[in-house]
């Protein structure tokens, strides 16, 4: 089973293996690499929600203070919390003239909103009749 006298088996010397510390080297660089990707993902991700949901608060004149959103695979959900004073009597208008036009022009305008008070109460939402 020998080669014509040469005493082995092979004809070519298997390949190199890399030294085990550049072995190392390589290894972190790709979990570094792997790691700068899922970063500016999230990073990708988080800004698009601050554009949407400021771009609410911005045309709502201050009327709407704050946001929350909450995404669970294709479904996003948003909360929008409205300045003191802002009441059930106000909620209608804030959804017709300012949540609607806005979000209808982001990637949310599927999404399902609702707006509340400060006392936490719903006083419109993505179901919210308009005239």
């Amino acid at each position: 089973m020998t080669d014509s006298g040469s005493g082995s088996l092979w004809s070519v010397p298997p390949p190199e293996r890399p030294p085990a510390g550049r072995r190392v080297l390589l290894g972190c660089g790709a979990a570094i690499a792997a790691l700068l990707i899922v970063a500016v993902a999230v990073a990708l991700v988080l800004s698009i929600a601050l554009r949407n949901g400021n771009a609410v608060v911005e045309a709502s004149g201050g009327r709407i203070t704050s946001f929350h959103a909450f995404t669970n695979g294709p479904k996003t959900s948003v909360t929008f919390v409205a300045a003191r004073g802002i009441d059930l009597p106000d909620g209608p208008s804030l959804a017709c003239d300012v949540v609607r036009p806005v979000l209808a022009r982001t990637g949310w305008a599927a999404a399902e909103w609702t707006i509340v008070n400060r006392a936490g109460d719903v006083i419109a939402s993505d179901r919210t009749q308009c005239p």
